[in-house]
């Protein structure tokens, strides 16, 4: 890490410097006198498990680890279970992988170009949608033992699958689909109905708020919908850019601000 020294007091050790790296003078225990002014000063560094903000505080931080799946070329979607296993759908013949302790196994195959949306819903199964086709699988966390799964719903004038959004409280599947923008609305026996039908090529990204609202984002004019029942839509926001690639919607304890990324 490069370090611009403005006066030194004695020789020593710098190694309890690590709790003070801030954008002020700072004293290392009586040997050092140093001024961190800018990001580039902390850019030499190696930050391993430590993360730096944006106003220059140093703070814990995530340790990433390399998980190689090497028969997998492109990863479309996940979804983490609730103990912990992490779900990976990827364009290698529409295959499910988990990652459970470290190690990466099959968990189920669907055969068809790539998994595009993953989520939790109906009985804690596991939803896959896929393209193309516009086909849905489900998988049961219990029996993830890398088989060839059937299609559970064939979704009509659908070709692609790129967002699902699991209603639990009123036990719905959503599905955001393309080429003609549509969303469905899936029940638990699997009986597919058009929720919203957009002017837009694609709804690419869904998120519900705590109070039953649904959001749907749109590839074509970056459209960011609000939906507050079966083809009732407004307009929230047309982005400048060219679709609404997702959307998070905070908690109602903090405000239930709604954030999205439009590229």
């Amino acid at each position: 890490m490069m370090i611009r020294l403005q006066r030194v007091w004695a020789l020593g050790s710098l190694a309890a410097l690590c709790g003070g790296l801030v954008a002020t003078d700072a004293v290392a225990v009586g040997t050092r006198k140093f001024r961190l002014d800018s990001l580039s000063s902390l850019s030499g560094g190696d930050l391993k498990g430590v993360a730096v903000t944006s106003n220059g505080s140093v703070r814990a931080g995530w340790t990433l680890a390399n998980t190689p799946i090497t028969d997998a070329s492109s990863v479309w979607s996940t979804v983490t279970l609730p103990d912990g296993t992490v779900l990976l759908g990827t364009g290698a013949g529409g295959r499910i992988y988990q990652i459970k302790n470290g190690k990466v196994s099959i968990a189920a195959e669907t055969g068809t170009m790539a998994v595009s949306a993953l989520t939790i819903g109906f009985g804690g199964d596991v939803i896959a949608g896929t393209f193309p086709g516009g086909k849905l699988f489900k998988l049961s966390p219990h029996k993830m033992d890398g088989s060839k799964l059937q299609p559970w719903v064939a979704l009509t004038d659908a070709d692609q699958v790129w967002a699902l959004a699991f209603d639990t409280k009123k036990k719905g599947l959503f599905v955001a689909t393309g080429p003609e923008g549509k969303l469905f609305r899936v029940t638990a026996t699997g009986k597919a109905e058009v929720f919203f039908d957009s002017e837009e090529p694609h709804l690419v990204s869904l998120a519900l708020s705590p109070n039953g609202s649904l959001y749907a984002g749109s590839n074509g004019g970056g459209l960011l919908y609000k939906l507050t029942g079966p083809g009732r839509a407004q307009v929230m926001h047309d982005f400048e850019g060219d679709d609404v690639r997702a959307i998070v919607v905070a908690p109602a304890a903090k405000g239930g601000a709604v954030y999205a990324v439009s590229n």
